[in-house]
């Protein structure tokens, strides 16, 4: 996770956090690298989370993080805008990502690679079964990560992370 480890996170001389770092070495040795970004109240996004994308190939974030890195309104009167979303996901891309950009919100996700962008929505499940939204994320992301590891399309690999 981005904005979450204070070693990570510090930023040298050149502008580079420990993280970027660690995920140019990782790519160096033929790792696939992924990350997540902290949803914190914060203005560190631009700083801390761009210098590592140019060395990440799968980047998870929802929708306040990707507003908060790409200056994109994602949501307008707390309503989804998906096309800002879309727009914010190709703006991350640009921004270093080497593969897929993942961004996910509770109506669905939306991965934007450098040939397409593949939406997916969300299950829609009765109120009652769900006893709440933590770790929500994780778990998609380790269902996509999981497609990805198997080289699976990433209309499967959305499809099983939500």
């Amino acid at each position: 996770y981005l904005l979450l480890l204070e070693q990570l996170d510090t930023l040298d001389y050149k502008g580079r956090t420990g993280a970027s770092y660690l995920f140019e070495k990782a790519q160096i040795a033929g790792f696939k690298t992924s990350t997540d970004v902290v949803s914190e109240n914060s203005n560190r996004f631009k700083e801390v989370v761009t210098s590592s994308l140019p060395f990440v190939n799968y980047l998870f974030v929802n929708e306040y993080e990707a507003e908060k890195i790409t200056g994109i309104s994602t949501s307008k009167g707390g309503v989804i805008d998906l096309k800002a979303c879309v727009d914010a996901s190709k703006v991350l891309l640009e921004m270093g990502i080497k593969d897929w950009v993942i961004l996910h919100f509770p109506q669905g996700s939306i991965a934007t690679g450098r040939s397409k962008t593949v939406i997916q929505p969300s299950i829609n499940l009765p109120k009652d079964q769900i006893i709440g939204a933590v770790g929500a994320g994780d778990a998609f992301a380790s269902g996509v990560l999981a497609g990805l590891h198997e080289e699976k399309s990433i209309e499967t690999c959305l499809r099983q992370g939500v």
